[in-house]
């Protein structure tokens, strides 16, 4: 049910914003989710898996991959701002990097969010997970992308649309799962 609520969500947000923009900012935009999707794999990176299959698991494990991945997810949002003049050169599309900038901010919400994802997981809590996916969704896109496109922000909307999407599920799972975020400092 989840999946098709997004796809009907995804098809009007789809429809609606597509009449609001050009399709320069599309084009900009398809361009940075390209770079965005690859290095979203290295955020990732397995954490959430790793939290579902520990057959036991400590507060201080929880504690660990809440510090790797927000850690992880500082280092790409660094890397991208680095490279994004470069990934700019490499697309030949000068007004690429305050994009690839403003998405690599999603990075740190990702790499927080992974605790999340995978103790719901780990707890059979799917129904949770579906809620949050369809409402951050709908947050995200239907009101702030849309909202922005509709104020005239252009590709800004899309990036603002993505990012609130990304912080919205971090911080809704964080508020009903209260895992610990103290770092800890040792392997």
């Amino acid at each position: 049910l989840s999946v098709l609520t997004l796809m009907v969500a995804n098809f009007a947000y789809t429809a609606t914003v597509s009449r609001l923009l050009n399709p320069a900012d599309f084009g900009l935009m398809a361009i940075a989710n390209l770079v965005v999707l690859f290095t979203q794999f290295f955020v990732r990176m397995g954490l959430a898996s790793a939290l579902v299959q520990k057959p036991e698991l400590s507060e201080e494990e929880i504690r660990a991959a809440s510090t790797a991945g927000i850690t992880i997810g500082l280092a790409c949002l660094v890397l991208m701002w680095i490279l994004a003049p470069a990934v700019a050169a490499l697309f030949r599309e000068p007004d690429l990097p305050p994009i690839l900038r403003g998405l690599s901010v999603s990075f740190v919400f990702m790499g927080l969010s992974m605790t999340g994802v995978g103790l719901l997981r780990r707890e059979l809590r799917f129904r949770t997970l579906s809620m949050i996916s369809v409402g951050t969704y709908a947050f995200g896109y239907l009101v702030v992308g849309v909202g922005l496109a509709l104020f005239g922000a252009g590709v800004w909307s899309l990036v603002a649309a993505s990012v609130a999407t990304t912080a919205t599920q971090a911080i809704w799972q964080y508020a009903i799962l209260r895992h610990p975020l103290r770092p800890v400092l040792h392997w």
